[in-house]
């Protein structure tokens, strides 16, 4: 699913709002700025849930309003992020230090630490959580100085 992240990651600049619309339904396309945005979602929502007669509805739907080209895309993307995934789960990839530090909000905001993956990842020592603290002030606001957005 589509979400923004503003440069400043730590200052609650992460709208994640999208991630999880089951109780209120995604906000109308032209708030979200993402074209297709709500075949988008079913599409990945369906992919998600390992349902063939929902994902070929999905998929249905994305194709009529947005292309071939377009579904095919969302399904590359969506495939080479489950590849990734897996490849960083099996060799054990860690967060380091100055990573830990600038995503540590929007971790904590998705609670990506109950994954099991997250144990791959040490966590920022006693002594380097000051400067975890200021590097996770920092990095944003050297991004958003260069006009960098993510």
């Amino acid at each position: 699913m589509a979400f923004r992240v503003a440069a400043d990651m730590n200052d609650t600049g992460a709208d994640v709002s999208l991630l999880d619309h089951a109780e209120s339904g995604p906000p109308p396309e032209e708030e979200q700025g993402v074209a297709y945005a709500t075949e988008l979602a079913a599409f990945a929502e369906a992919l998600a849930s390992g349902d063939s007669a929902e994902l070929a509805a999905a998929r249905a739907e994305l194709d009529a309003v947005a292309g071939r080209a377009v579904t095919a895309d969302a399904a590359a993307i969506a495939a080479n992020f489950q590849c990734m995934t897996r490849v960083a789960d099996a060799t054990g990839i860690p967060l380091d230090t100055p990573m830990m530090a600038a995503s540590q909000s929007v971790r904590d905001k998705l609670d990506f630490h109950h994954y099991a993956s997250a144990n791959n990842s040490k966590p920022i020592p006693k002594p380097l959580r000051p400067v975890a603290r200021l590097l996770g002030k920092l990095i944003p606001a050297i991004l958003k100085r260069v006009r960098l957005k993510l």
